[in-house]
């Protein structure tokens, strides 16, 4: 990992760190940045939020769907 590369989620900063993994919350504002002139690669993974059922997941599923994004498997 390249050094000045950090992420911010709400009123939470933290650098990004090898080997370390950390979860959010991306219905809260938030950014990440590379300050490097190097290469930096991140790993993606979106969950449904365990609170939510089926239905609230359907509705969110055909919003994104009509946005025009994708969010994988919707099961």
């Amino acid at each position: 990992m390249p050094p000045e590369c950090g992420f911010r989620c709400g009123a939470t900063t933290v650098e990004w760190r090898v080997g370390e993994a950390f979860v959010f919350d991306d219905t809260i504002e938030h950014e990440a940045w590379n300050d490097s002139d190097e290469l930096r690669v991140v790993l993606i993974v979106d969950l449904w939020a365990p609170s939510l059922n089926a239905g609230e997941r359907d509705a969110v599923a055909a919003v994104i769907g009509a946005s025009g994004a994708s969010f994988g498997d919707q099961a």
